[in-house]
């Protein structure tokens, strides 16, 4: 029997098993783009298409850590503060690297040059994937941070008629879109589903509210109820995610389009947030396991691995050093490792002034 003070809930800021997670959330996204996706196993495919689910963990994890942080249970936020950690958190290491690969790519678009340094490239069909392919999620990103002082008052009112308005607002911009013939921005009712803020801001609500039940949380628990039911669900959300979209990149049936966007956008976030809840308030074995010392910074250079896991760094590393995927994996680990220690961390402690680096949020 463990005592009071052993099972009292600490409230910090600092969660060794969501930096453990955000990992994993990582090699997901890896696992997706690394490996293709047209062989003849259909359970292989299905795996391959499973992996985009790490950016929903993502979107989820900041949900959460944003809210739990920022979120004031009174008084006002610091919102000049709070938006200077944010761009100190995201941008420097980002501007780098999309500078980076914008000149080996010799890319004299302008339009790629502008949309890419300014985070906008996500709201663009076309531009989506240009410089840093994944940075499209940044420009999700970006929006909830903006938004998150007033989104926070909002849910606090009504959090589900604040996530229709938003929804609504997205199909409007799409219907405003097509009226005037704008075929690059908000170009489609998929495309904003899947790919801006106004069609994946349920993944943050979810973390939002795992945030206010966690504040309301006072004793570590024994039981692992929470963590074993979401991850249980977890799983099984992200195998539904990947049977759907293999319907759908194969066949193009809209149904899958329909199903594939609900289970990912709408239904996998609920169990993402109870994995969350058990992960910080109950003692497992796999919270111990995403707090060990090698999975912390695996965990905090995840946001430097998540920017060069595709496109030209990976290619490079294809064409240069191995065609073995594991060992690419590993360099990059490397890599991701040394621009977290050598560029992130200093540069984020050099634009805040701050003694400590936060631990990101992304």
């Amino acid at each position: 029997m463990t005592s009071p003070a052993a099972d009292s809930l600490i409230k910090n800021k600092y969660f060794p098993a969501l930096t453990g997670l955000r990992a994993l959330a990582a090699y997901l996204v890896f696992f997706h783009h690394a490996f293709p996706a047209n062989t003849s196993s259909v359970y292989w495919n299905q795996m391959v298409f499973a992996g985009q689910s790490g950016v929903t963990i993502f979107f989820v994890l900041s949900g959460f850590l944003i809210s739990y942080k920022y979120n004031p249970v009174s008084g006002r936020i610091d919102y000049k503060n709070y938006l200077l950690k944010r761009f100190a958190r995201i941008y420097p290491l980002y501007m780098l690297l999309t500078v980076l690969i914008l000149v080996w790519q010799n890319d004299a678009n302008s339009r790629h040059w502008f949309l890419n340094l300014t985070l906008l490239k996500g709201f663009f069909d076309a531009y989506k994937f240009t410089g840093i392919g994944p940075g499209w999620s940044l420009t999700v990103e970006a929006c909830f941070y903006l938004l998150a002082p007033l989104l926070f008052s909002l849910f606090r009112l009504n959090g589900l008629v604040t996530l229709l308005i938003l929804i609504l607002s997205g199909g409007t911009l799409v219907v405003l879109a097509k009226a005037y013939y704008a075929t690059i921005f908000f170009n489609s009712l998929s495309f904003m589903l899947g790919y801006t803020f106004f069609g994946r801001c349920f993944e943050f609500y979810c973390g939002y509210l795992v945030a206010q039940y966690y504040r309301q949380a006072s004793v570590l628990s024994q039981n692992k109820l929470f963590t074993i039911m979401g991850l249980l669900l977890t799983l099984a959300g992200i195998g539904l995610v990947g049977f759907t979209s293999n319907i759908v990149w194969f066949t193009e049936e809209s149904y899958a389009v329909k199903w594939s966007t609900a289970i990912n956008n709408f239904c996998l976030p609920v169990a993402i947030g109870i994995l969350l809840y058990g992960l910080i308030t109950e003692n497992t074995l796999f919270a111990r396991i995403l707090a060990t010392k090698p999975a912390q910074v695996l965990g905090k250079s995840s946001y430097a691995f998540f920017l060069i896991h595709s496109g030209l760094i990976y290619e490079f590393f294809y064409f240069h050093l191995s065609t073995s995927r594991f060992l690419i994996f590993l360099a990059l680990n490397g890599l991701a490792i040394i621009l977290y220690y050598t560029l992130e961390k200093p540069l984020y402690t050099q634009i805040t002034r701050s003694k400590t680096y936060s631990e990101p949020d992304l």
